[in-house]
């Protein structure tokens, strides 16, 4: 850094060395300077929209992550190259709809899981690429409380499929219908959901180890595994066992922090918010607190984040620590969709005078959602929350 100041492959060294981290914003200043050193370096643009994303600059790593996009678009153009060896492109699509969620762009984040749709589908549908591409839509409607659209998403992968691969898409499908059960009070379709999902974990812990870029049962067994604990967790906590809740919970954190980069990405809700919340109906708003704040420490660009820490700390009479964050929520989420519960009762919060409890506006949970089904395939829209 200091003898080679300009040098574009050390400044894409030091973010990709901090972005694992807890300290990334030490590599901020690279992954600011990255795209003017290489604006067609798909790989290093990758990695700066990555740690911008990581330290809360949403908007500045999409607008990066496109520019990913765009720079494979046009190699792949220059060099008459097929769709499916675009080094960062598919990577880039799954951020960006990421990035859109943080920020309550719940269109947004639908309309890029679009896209890595149709590109998939464009280079072939490999299984693999086609279950990233539907577990990144469901993730975001998951995220936004609409666990029905998450439960009907496609995931179809044919013959071809891998144990791994397969496993993923049971795994996924079998945890969204357990959500949906759960909001509609089917806890004993929820029990059975739960209890499949640990069979599953134990068959592909069992699978013998991928080789090369395959999807690796063992890491998709981990990744089932926190999301089974998540759902028991949040079974027993509508049972009324807070601490059979906070057990499993607390297992479903520890079991997130084992996961592998390599892994697929956790498609659950995250285990620490869950027992925030968890905690925070149960009377222990201290610890609920605690735990918010470490959430928000992580992602401090995320609105649901936030949102959380501020109602942590309306549990906590804490009024003045709330009314600055409900305001953090709400410049975070000053281009959100308006219908987004959370917006509006931010918005109630500082209507009403941030007078305790009663100042946050009661809002359903999860908005109504369209009854029609989900388009399949890439060609049509895939949003199923109204016009």
């Amino acid at each position: 850094m200091r003898t080679h100041p300009n040098h574009a492959g050390v400044h894409v060294a030091w973010v990709q060395a901090w972005l694992p981290s807890a300290r990334p914003e030490t590599a901020l200043e690279s992954a600011e300077l990255l795209p003017s050193l290489v604006p067609a370096g798909s790989p290093a643009l990758l990695a700066a929209g990555r740690l911008l994303l990581r330290v809360g600059k949403a908007v500045d790593a999409n607008r990066i992550l496109e520019s990913a996009v765009t720079a494979d678009d046009a190699y792949l153009a220059r060099e008459s190259l097929p769709l499916d060896v675009a080094p960062s492109a598919d990577t880039a699509l799954r951020l960006l709809s990421e990035g859109c969620v943080e920020v309550g762009q719940y269109r947004g984040a639908q309309a890029w899981a679009r896209r890595l749709r149709q590109r998939v589908e464009a280079s072939g549908g490999q299984p693999q690429a086609v279950l990233f591409a539907a577990t990144t839509l469901v993730a975001a409607h998951l995220r936004f409380g609409f666990s029905r659209a998450a439960a009907e998403v496609p995931m179809e992968l044919g013959d071809a499929a891998t144990i791994a691969e397969a496993g993923l898409r049971d795994a996924v499908r079998l945890y969204a219908k357990g959500v949906c059960a759960l909001e509609t009070g089917r806890l004993g379709d929820v029990e059975r959901a739960c209890g499949t999902l640990d069979a599953l974990v134990n068959t592909l812990s069992e699978a013998p180890r991928s080789e090369g870029r395959a999807l690796c049962a063992r890491d998709v067994a981990r990744t089932v595994e926190v999301a089974a604990q998540e759902l028991r967790g949040t079974l027993d906590a509508r049972r009324g066992d807070s601490g059979r809740a906070e057990a499993a919970l607390t297992r479903a954190l520890r079991l997130e922090r084992r996961l592998r980069p390599v892994g697929p990405a956790l498609f659950c809700r995250p285990p620490r918010e869950t027992l925030a919340r968890v905690r925070l109906r149960s009377g222990r708003e201290e610890k609920a607190l605690e735990l918010a704040l470490e959430r928000a420490g992580e992602r401090p660009g995320c609105g649901h984040c936030m949102l959380l820490v501020a109602e942590a700390h309306v549990a906590c009479e804490c009024m003045s620590e709330a009314e600055h964050d409900f305001a953090v929520v709400l410049d975070l989420w000053r281009d959100a969709d308006p219908h987004l519960p959370g917006l509006q009762r931010a918005r109630g919060f500082a209507a009403r005078g941030h007078r305790g409890r009663t100042a946050l506006r009661r809002v359903p949970d999860v908005a109504s959602v369209d009854t029609a089904p989900v388009p399949r395939g890439g060609g049509a829209p895939w949003t199923v929350h109204g016009a």
